[in-house]
């Protein structure tokens, strides 16, 4: 393989969503092929991130899909599109998905994340009209408070063996027709671009490896 030489150091950033996501088994996956590459791992919002690619304080940013154009210098390189699922209390009996969204609390994912702004076009785009009660930074936390019958809420289903609690019923919204694309940011020329690349590999591999189970 080529990649049997492969060592440096590799500083990236990623979501919250995607540190308890796909990114540990990912990480194992690359530790593995190549013991000689040093990753170190930061976490934040998306926005936040890719500044960081920018001025160079990172490598890459693992973040949701940026929702406009990005600097000429950035490339934006898709891994995995998350459909967005309502998700509500098993005790919920409730069958439509407007109905789940109006006619309960509504758990939401925090607009400063791209995530929860795509989330917020969405509710918009269809005149959904949701009573909001909290506004949480984690799918873990909503997860948590929706499993404990304190409302309902609109997120992206994560391609792990587990994305949510037992206690969750999972509805698909609108067929399953919206998503959330979670990618790699990074700088053209960088110095990093293979270990970038098996990066990416193990990122994607992850996700395979996820949808065979």
């Amino acid at each position: 393989s080529g990649y049997d030489d492969l060592a440096g150091s590799l500083k990236f950033g990623v979501v919250g969503s995607v540190v308890a996501g796909i990114l540990p088994e990912a990480l194992s996956r690359l530790r593995e092929a190549h013991p000689n590459l040093q990753t170190r791992v930061v976490c934040g919002l998306s926005a936040d991130l890719v500044v960081q690619v920018d001025c160079g304080d990172i490598d890459v940013a693992i973040v949701s899909e940026p929702p406009s154009a990005l600097a000429p210098n950035l490339v934006w390189t898709p891994v995995v599109d998350e459909p967005l699922v309502i998700i509500t209390s098993q005790k919920n009996s409730q069958k439509r998905g407007h109905e789940l969204l109006e006619e309960n609390s509504f758990i939401r994912f925090n607009r400063k994340a791209w995530a929860g702004r795509l989330i917020d076009r969405v509710l918009r785009k269809y005149e959904i009209q949701v009573n909001e009660t909290m506004e949480l930074d984690s799918l873990e936390a909503i997860s948590l408070m929706v499993g404990q019958g304190l409302g309902v809420s609109l997120v992206p289903q994560r391609p792990i063996k587990t994305p949510f609690p037992a206690e969750l019923r999972i509805i698909p919204f609108k067929g399953g027709a919206h998503y959330r694309s979670v990618g790699m940011v990074t700088r053209t020329g960088s110095t990093c671009a293979r270990l970038i690349e098996a990066l990416y590999k193990n990122l994607v591999g992850t996700v395979a490896a996820s949808r065979i189970k």
